[in-house]
């Protein structure tokens, strides 16, 4: 580490390896004959019987948790000392604000109960341990609860009413940190669900694209309705749609217009508030200058491609590239990168690259290889 050696071990869980938030501090498990060990930085813990998920820091990297066995049981080992000894425990994660430690332990029987700093949330039961969701607010969490064949939602140590079926990992605060959102499955369908209310029925929700404005105004997902996929703005859907591109559904910079992208059998297609703008064979993620002001993109109508500004097509268009061309932008302007391919096949010795043309040396540039 930086240069020096670090004690010898049998084995190193290479998984474990976990750097502090200041990049400043270094913690891994590693074995040594038949136990293991916590090493962080020049320091090694135990010997321990056994030990589980990685070690964790908290975000001002002042604190180091652990999951390790000893004596035939589990323990938390936070800030070098042990909770109390359990059966199994799981789930270590530090909230953001307050930097208290919350994990899932399971002291007798089948079920596990949320703890924070080895103190037990009395309502925060669950036959399975969950993901925490931390809000940026103080001592604001929430996790799914798996309660015998239902499940429910436990926010700050309150349970909100059961509705049907919770999916997995669709819960996020919004961006003021009060409202919770997350997907109910029913009978009747899939709901986005804001704090326990249901809102309109679909087929299914696609959970990862998910928008809300910074108000908490504007909610905008994708959905299924009648066998096809539309974007939901505000409860309402939008036109018919192909298949959204994962990751493409965004807000523009002043959060007034949304904007994504669909693909279909023949041709990928460009929405903004929900009008087409345009379809093309292949394009480009769109761009904003950061002022806000102006959207670019760059696309292909057969084997040209062209630089697209607010939809309207530069004249200039290129063949023959390798790759996809990629938009930059700065305050006032847009500027695209390509990279074009050469049929001629330089012979050269490659202790003379600097004798080569530009031309000769793009020919032999592997456009993966460029970060």
């Amino acid at each position: 580490v930086n240069g020096k050696d670090s004690p010898t071990f049998d084995e190193i869980n290479q998984q474990s390896i976990r750097f502090s938030p200041d990049s400043k501090q270094i913690a891994y498990f590693a074995r040594r004959g038949h136990h293991w060990y916590v090493q962080f930085n020049d320091k090694t813990a135990g010997p321990y019987e056994d030990v589980a998920q990685a070690p964790v820091y908290d975000e001002l990297s002042e604190q180091l948790a652990y999951i390790a066995k000893h004596n035939g049981q589990w323990y938390v080992v936070q800030n070098h000392e042990p909770w109390t000894p359990v059966n199994d425990a799981a789930g270590l994660q530090f909230h953001p604000k307050t930097h208290k430690l919350y994990a899932w332990l399971r002291v007798q029987g089948d079920n596990w109960q949320l703890h924070c700093n080895n103190t037990p949330i009395d309502d925060a039961v669950s036959s399975t341990p969950a993901r925490i969701v931390f809000a940026e607010r103080p001592n604001a969490w929430a996790a799914r609860l798996t309660v015998g064949s239902q499940t429910q939602i436990i926010r700050n140590g309150e349970r909100l009413p059961i509705n049907g079926y919770i999916l997995p990992d669709s819960i996020q605060y919004g961006p003021k940190h009060i409202q919770l959102f997350y997907i109910t499955r029913t009978d009747q369908g899939e709901y986005l669900t804001v704090d326990g209310q249901l809102l309109t029925a679909c087929q299914a929700i696609q959970t990862t694209d998910i928008l809300i404005a910074p108000d908490s105004r504007r909610v905008i997902y994708v959905a299924k309705l009648n066998d096809q996929w539309h974007v939901m703005d505000q409860g309402l859907p939008g036109p018919a749609i192909d298949p959204i591109v994962p990751g493409s559904l965004r807000f523009s910079p002043d959060f007034k217009k949304v904007l994504y992208q669909t693909q279909g059998d023949a041709f990928v297609r460009l929405y903004v508030d929900h009008q087409l703008i345009g379809e093309f064979d292949q394009m480009s993620p769109p761009m904003y200058l950061k002022r806000g002001t102006h959207m670019a993109w760059t696309a292909r109508i057969g084997q040209v491609w062209h630089m697209y500004v607010d939809g309207f097509k530069s004249p200039t268009g290129f063949t023959d590239i390798v790759g996809t061309p990629r938009i930059a932008s700065d305050l006032d302007n847009f500027r695209t990168f390509i990279m074009q391919s050469h049929t001629a096949e330089p012979t050269y010795n490659k202790y003379t690259m600097e004798k080569l043309t530009a031309d000769e040396a793009l020919a032999n540039v592997e456009p993966e290889s460029i970060r």
